[in-house]
C-alpha cells in the first residue's frame, strides 16, 4: 500500500509534468481528494495515513510536518515516485488531479468545507481542529459522487457556506499551526 508520502510525490510528478504548480495548500486538498474518491470508488483506503480536519479544510499531519516551511510550488521529489501505486491506483490519482489541477487551494478549501466528511470531523472537535476525518464517511460521501470526476461533469454546487474570514493567508499556502 502506498504512503500519503508516495501520493503526494505522484500529484507533485503530475503537474511538473505539465508545467503548472502545486503549493503546500493544494497539495493538501488533492492528497484529502485522491484519498476519497478511492474510497469511493474502490471501498479501501489509497494510503493508511489518517487525515484530519483542521480550519482550512482537510490535512495529512505528515505532509504538514514535511513541507510545513515551504512558500510557493513544492518541487518534485528527486527519486522516483508512484512505482508503489499500483495501475488502478494511479488512475484514481491521474483522475483527481485532472479534475481538481485547474482549482486553487483556496477554491479547493471551499470545496472541502461544504462537504459532510471534513463538516462532521469540525463538529466532534471540541477544540476546533484536528479531529480525524473518518474513512467510513469519507467513502459513504463520495462513493455517491464518483460522477464529479467525469470531465464532462459540472461541479455540483456547494452545499453550504462557509464563511472562511480572510484568505490572505491561504492563497499564498500558508496552513495555520497545528492545534
Amino acid at each position: 500500500m502506498p504512503s500519503v508520502h508516495d501520493v503526494a510525490g505522484y500529484l507533485l510528478r503530475l503537474a511538473d509534468r505539465d508545467r503548472t504548480g502545486i503549493d503546500h495548500l493544494k497539495l493538501q486538498k488533492l492528497v484529502y481528494y485522491t484519498q476519497a474518491f478511492h474510497l469511493g470508488s474502490e471501498g479501501t483506503p489509497l494510503f493508511p495515513d489518517r487525515l484530519h480536519a483542521w480550519r482550512y479544510g482537510p490535512v495529512s499531519p505528515d505532509l504538514w510536518s514535511r513541507y510545513r516551511y515551504r512558500r510557493g510550488y513544492i518541487a518534485p521529489p528527486a527519486d522516483p515516485v508512484g512505482l508503489s501505486l499500483s495501475d488502478r491506483e494511479r488512475d484514481v490519482v491521474e483522475l483527481v488531479y485532472e479534475r481538481f489541477r485547474d482549482l486553487s487551494g483556496p477554491d479547493l478549501v471551499r470545496r472541502t468545507h461544504g462537504e459532510a466528511p471534513w463538516r462532521q470531523a469540525m463538529e466532534r472537535s471540541s477544540d476546533g481542529g484536528s479531529e480525524v476525518i473518518s474513512q467510513e464517511s469519507m467513502r459513504a460521501y463520495f462513493r455517491d459522487r464518483l460522477d464529479i470526476l467525469a470531465e464532462t461533469s459540472e461541479f455540483p454546487p456547494f452545499e453550504h457556506v462557509v464563511d472562511l474570514g480572510s484568505l490572505e493567508d491561504v492563497a499564498t499556502g500558508i496552513l495555520p499551526s497545528p492545534p
